[in-house]
């Protein structure tokens, strides 16, 4: 048995190891479709041909106190859905080479991750109500303070818009001007307004973020007394439809 103990332990480590570098290449692939506007990032949507490492031609190495551990191959390629991509990483120790004589060990995993929305990714505006929407004196909603995303209203509704004394509102139309037709949005179908449910996905989740509606209210009050403030309300999100964040907020694995 003592003869064999050696052997047994160098297996458990090596497997142990190139688990680990699959995890490491699953999470390289989810910063890759997280930040697609990186020279080491994927486009989105993806490209008719995948770019290495993310095509699985390459091995990626993996370096640790000056010595290298082993790699991974890395698979993207689009999922069952618009927002879900499929990842195959394939951890090796230490090498893959099929020339090289020492022993090997390899685990692969396999993922499924989807974008999951922020809440008000596709909301129209900075100030959003099914109802009426009554604006309180000297409070304010401002949709131009953040256009990375894409320009929004200040306010929009599907019922009329009352405003305080000193109210105002301010869209992302490109000028200063504030409670104009550009700004303000009244009478919508209700129906238009997008509400975020988060859809399911295969296996058990590893890791994902609360998503749910953008604020509505039905014959809100918004702002508070001009004792209090006058608060802000600040676009984030686009009301082009396209996510933003970028992918890799949820994820599951099998």
């Amino acid at each position: 048995m003592s003869a064999t103990e050696p052997s047994i332990a160098a297996n458990q480590l090596r497997s142990a190891q190139a688990a680990a570098l699959a995890d490491a290449g699953l999470e390289r692939a989810i910063w890759a479709l997280a930040h697609p506007g990186s020279a080491q990032g994927l486009a989105d949507p993806l490209p008719a041909l995948i770019p290495p490492p993310y095509d699985g031609s390459l091995l990626v190495p993996i370096t640790a106190g000056g010595v290298e551990r082993g790699g991974f191959r890395l698979t993207v390629v689009p999922g069952g859905g618009g927002n879900e991509r499929d990842i195959v990483a394939v951890g090796w120790t230490p090498t893959d080479d099929p020339g090289d004589a020492r022993a090997k060990a390899h685990h692969r995993l396999v993922a499924t991750i989807m974008r999951i929305r922020a809440p008000a990714d596709a909301a129209p505006c900075a100030l959003c109500a099914v109802g009426d929407l009554q604006v309180a004196a000297g409070a304010a909603a401002d949709a131009r303070v953040d256009t990375t995303c894409g320009a929004k209203l200040g306010a929009w509704t599907s019922g009329t818009v009352v405003m305080g004394p000193g109210a105002e509102i301010w869209g992302a139309d490109g000028n200063a001007l504030s409670n104009q037709a550009g700004d303000i949005a009244q009478g919508q179908p209700a129906e238009r307004f997008p509400t975020r449910r988060a859809t399911s996905h295969r296996g058990s989740p590893r890791r994902q973020r609360r998503r749910g509606r953008s604020p509505t209210a039905s014959s809100p009050r918004f702002g508070a007394s001009p004792s209090h403030g006058a608060p802000t309300i600040e676009a984030a999100w686009p009301s082009t439809g396209r996510a933003c964040p970028g992918m890799g907020s949820s994820s599951s694995t099998r």
